[in-house]
C-alpha cells in the first residue's frame, strides 16, 4: 500500500500492526531506490572529482601529474550513467540481504517469522532515509561543490556527528562518528518496533538484535576502512 511508507513515520505502532496479516515492500523500495540514484547523481555531478584523484594519487604515494588527473576528471565524468545504473541495481539487493540478516538473527533468537515479514519491516523502517535524501537535494543543490570525503561519508546533510572529525582524522574514526545519526536513530526506533511486531519479540530482544546487527555493519565499516 502506497499510505505506508508514510504512515509507518508517523504512527509507525499501528502501521506495523497492520503488515503482520499483510505484509507489503514494494512502496517503501521504489521511493528509497529512486531517492537514493536521484542524491548519487547530484552529489556525483557536484563532487570536486580533481580533488579525488589528487587524493587517490596521496593513497599512492604518487605525485599528481595534471595529464593523469584531467584524464581521471574526465574518466569519472563518464562514468555518471553507470553511477545511477550501480545504484539502481545494488540498492533492492543490498536491501534484501539486510532483510536477510534480520531474519537470521531473530531465527537465532528463537523467534519465528517469515522472510517476507522481514523484507516488509526493513523496508519501511529505512523510510527515515527517505526523508533524508529530501532534505539533501537542496543542500546538494545549494553548494559549489562537495569534497569526495563528503561524498564517501555522507555527511553532506549534517545529521552526524561526523563534523566532530578534524580534516585530517583517520577514515575508521571518521566513519564511526558519521555512524552516529540522527536518521540512523530513527530506523533503528522503527525497527525495533517493527521486528517486536512482526517476530513477536519482547522489546528486550528486538533491541539486542537490531543493536547487535547495527554494531556488526559498523565494525565491517570501520575495518573495511581501516585497511
Amino acid at each position: 500500500m502506497i499510505v505506508r511508507p508514510i504512515n509507518v513515520l508517523l504512527d509507525p505502532r499501528n502501521t506495523f500492526m497492520s503488515m503482520a496479516n499483510r505484509p507489503t515492500w514494494v512502496a517503501p523500495l521504489t521511493i528509497l531506490m529512486l531517492l537514493a540514484t536521484l542524491t548519487s547523481i547530484l552529489t556525483f555531478d557536484k563532487l570536486d572529482v580533481a580533488q579525488a584523484v589528487r587524493e587517490q594519487f596521496a593513497a599512492q604515494g604518487r605525485t599528481p601529474d595534471p595529464v593523469l588527473i584531467d584524464r581521471g576528471v574526465t574518466f569519472f565524468q563518464n562514468l555518471r550513467g553507470v553511477v545511477a545504473l550501480v545504484t539502481l541495481v545494488s540498492f533492492p539487493l543490498a536491501m534484501m540481504l539486510v532483510a536477510f540478516v534480520f531474519w537470521f538473527a531473530f531465527q537465532l533468537a528463537g523467534r519465528e517469522m517469515d522472510y517476507g515479514a522481514s523484507v516488509s519491516v526493513t523496508m519501511h523502517s529505512m523510510m527515515p532515509w527517505a526523508v533524508a535524501s529530501l532534505l539533501s537535494v537542496p543542500v546538494i543543490l545549494s553548494r559549489d561543490s562537495i569534497t569526495p570525503r563528503e561524498a564517501m561519508s555522507g555527511d553532506v546533510l549534517v545529521s552526524s556527528l561526523g563534523f566532530l572529525a578534524p580534516s585530517d582524522a583517520a577514515p575508521a574514526w571518521a566513519a564511526l562518528l558519521s555512524s552516529v545519526d540522527l536518521f540512523s536513530l530513527w530506523t533503528a526506533i522503527l525497527l525495533v518496533i517493527g521486528y517486536r511486531t512482526a517476530a513477536k519479540a519482547s522489546t528486550a530482544t528486538a533491541c539486542f538484535v537490531v543493536s547487535f546487527v547495527w554494531l556488526g555493519y559498523v565494525s565491517i565499516k570501520i575495518g573495511w576502512l581501516a585497511l
